[in-house]
């Protein structure tokens, strides 16, 4: 099994290849990227819902989850 040294090479060679990289290669990436950030948002928003039942005894936590969905994006 690889060591944290692996992984810390791997980082620097995509981090390396990352910046050296166009933006119109990039955006292909970007698009996705923007995508699932609306997904998630989506789903979260439909989990929230969901489980709304869980969260109307505590209402400071209900707006702590509320709040995490516009901190994260």
């Amino acid at each position: 099994m690889p060591g944290p040294e692996f992984g810390r090479f791997w980082g620097k060679i995509c981090g390396q290849r990352w910046r050296g990289m166009k933006i119109e290669e990039k955006q292909r990436f970007l698009d996705r990227e923007a995508a699932d950030k609306i997904r998630y948002q989506q789903e979260y928003q439909e989990w929230l819902e969901f489980n709304k039942e869980d969260f109307e005894d505590n209402e400071e936590l209900l707006e702590a989850a509320e709040v995490l969905v516009l901190l994260v994006f």
